[in-house]
């Protein structure tokens, strides 16, 4: 008896550097759907899409979603002393800025890491 194949598959297709990569390809729409929110969360891809394919290799798009950024997530948190020493922190936004003299090497600088020495 031969076993017939599937006549649809899902393809997770993923943008880098803007051109389209297929990340994965699955034989239900639930598992791209769950593959593909992952890789959402992971806010590494610009775009996320899931392309029914059928046995013909006709392509229909039923889901995408762009997310900002397209690279590392942000995230916020105290600063940690014991990581930088004594805090001192900027007083206003411009210390940040290196200067020709130098950066003010303050805690906030440490905690993006923008000291220049």
């Amino acid at each position: 008896m031969m076993s017939r194949r599937r006549s649809v598959t899902f393809e997770v297709v993923v943008e880098q550097g803007g051109k389209p990569n297929i990340d994965g390809v699955f034989p239900d729409e639930a598992a791209a759907q769950e593959r593909a929110a992952y890789l959402l969360r992971l806010a590494k891809f610009p775009v996320v899409r899931i392309l029914k394919v059928n046995q013909a290799g006709k392509e229909e798009v039923i889901f995408q979603k762009s997310s900002s950024g397209g690279g590392k997530p942000t995230t916020i948190s105290t600063i940690d002393e014991t990581d930088v020493g004594p805090a001192s922190l900027c007083t206003d936004a411009l210390q940040l800025f290196p200067t020709r003299a130098g950066c003010c090497c303050c805690a906030c600088c440490a905690a993006i890491g923008t000291i220049r020495r």
